[in-house]
C-alpha cells in the first residue's frame, strides 16, 4: 500500500498493489508529474525493494529525497 500527503492541500493519495518495485515507481511518477520542480520527501519502510541499487531514476529528479524508517521500527 503506498500513500502520499500533499501537506498545502491536505490532499492524500492512495494505491495498493501487489507487485512492489514497478508500482512503486508508478506511483511515484504519478505523483511527481503534477509537481515537477517542487521539493519532495518519502518515507520509506527498509523493504529491499524500496533501496534501488542503482538510484537512476533518483539521478532524474533530484528534487525527491527519500527518507527510510529505521531498521525494525514499529511505524
Amino acid at each position: 500500500m503506498f500513500a502520499a500527503l500533499e501537506v498545502t492541500t491536505r490532499l492524500v493519495r492512495t494505491g495498493q498493489y501487489y507487485r512492489l518495485r514497478l508500482e512503486c515507481l508508478g506511483f511515484m511518477n504519478e505523483l511527481i508529474a503534477g509537481h515537477a520542480h517542487r521539493e519532495i520527501h518519502v518515507v520509506l519502510d527498509n523493504l529491499n525493494t524500496r533501496k534501488p541499487k542503482k538510484d537512476r531514476w533518483l539521478k532524474k529528479h533530484p528534487h525527491v529525497h527519500f527518507h527510510f524508517r529505521p531498521a525494525y521500527s514499529s511505524c
